[in-house]
């Protein structure tokens, strides 16, 4: 796997049998074989050094572009005077395209969710990875259009949209590092979007526990960082635990971005049973092709009813 811009560099090992015989590469395209390069026929960008104490030539491929990639095969000439090639090995090269870098934060015990925005490849596999271990475990989906958990983190690929959701919750310093949201466009090829994680010590108020009596209202005081003043949010999770703003009734739920900039609160009215559960406060921001959501504040929402709603309860029961 190389970037692109970079430089590609694979082994070919041969036997002792082929020392002296001329090093061919050759590149699988749909429907032939092509010759890349050879003693007589040279590609720019490309070249081989043949190291015959080793028994082994390298291949070089400066400034790789999307079009490199593809199977190459690494070969021997066996007769100058006819068409005769014996293959050693295949390599499979695959280009990756980093299209931008973000950078984001975390809060300890907080949640986040990336968006990365493909639209263009609306059903195109897509994944998330880790830098650190190589990429070498990827977090992919078998099913699109519904949230599915994938080790510490859950992913939902919206095919309408084109947008992958990445979910992690209970955020620790084991989360902080650089990722890697991408998306395959062929075989070979793929593209992704670089995201730096920080993880931050949690806000001093990063939990409220509220009770409110059956009927009515309650006002709840969300604090987050000063840094996040794009897009202030407020989410019910649901039977996943998944917190979406699509969970809010909105005709109820009001938000007041009137306070501080770090601080907003939200009326919930005419409480109902259906009310009670656990909220999240944070803020979105979209850069490039990426739209992140910090969640720093846990609210727990308890229902109380008043002496006369648990007789009327047991009088209907």
């Amino acid at each position: 796997m190389v970037n692109t811009g970079e430089t590609a560099n694979f082994r070919c090992q041969y036997s002792q049998d082929y020392k002296t015989d001329d090093k061919v590469v050759f590149k699988k395209e749909k429907v032939s074989i092509v010759m890349i390069y050879s003693k007589w026929k040279k590609k720019e960008r490309f070249s081989i050094s043949d190291d015959r104490d080793k028994n082994l030539f390298n291949v070089r491929i400066t400034d790789v572009r999307s079009e490199d990639a593809g199977v190459y095969l690494c070969g021997v000439w066996l007769h100058r005077d006819s068409y005769s090639y014996f293959i050693i090995t295949a390599v499979h090269l695959n280009i990756m395209s980093k299209v931008g870098v973000v950078k984001v934060s975390g809060y300890s015990a907080g949640q986040i969710i990336f968006k990365c925005h493909h639209p263009q490849y609306k059903n195109n596999p897509k994944y998330l990875c880790k830098e650190s271990d190589g990429c070498s475990e990827r977090k992919s989906l078998s099913v699109q259009d519904q949230w599915m958990k994938n080790g510490d983190v859950s992913l939902y690929d919206d095919t309408t949209a084109g947008v992958l959701m990445v979910y992690f919750r209970d955020l620790n310093a084991g989360d902080a590092g650089t990722y890697r949201c991408g998306v395959k466009l062929s075989q070979y090829t793929e593209s992704f979007t670089e995201i730096q994680m920080d993880i931050k010590q949690a806000l001093t108020h990063g939990w409220v526990n509220k009770s409110v009596y059956l009927g009515d209202e309650v006002n709840i005081s969300c604090q987050i960082p000063e840094k996040h003043q794009v897009s202030k949010l407020f989410c019910k999770e649901d039977e996943n635990h998944i917190c979406q703003n699509t969970n809010i009734n909105t005709s109820k739920v009001k938000l007041n971005d009137l306070s501080p900039k770090s601080v907003f609160t939200v009326t919930i009215s005419n409480v109902t049973v259906r009310d009670a559960g656990v909220y999240w406060c944070g803020a979105e921001t979209t850069e490039r092709d990426l739209t992140f959501i910090s969640l720093t504040t846990k609210v727990q929402l308890n229902l109380i009813m008043h002496p006369e709603q648990l007789n009327i309860r047991r009088e209907n029961s």
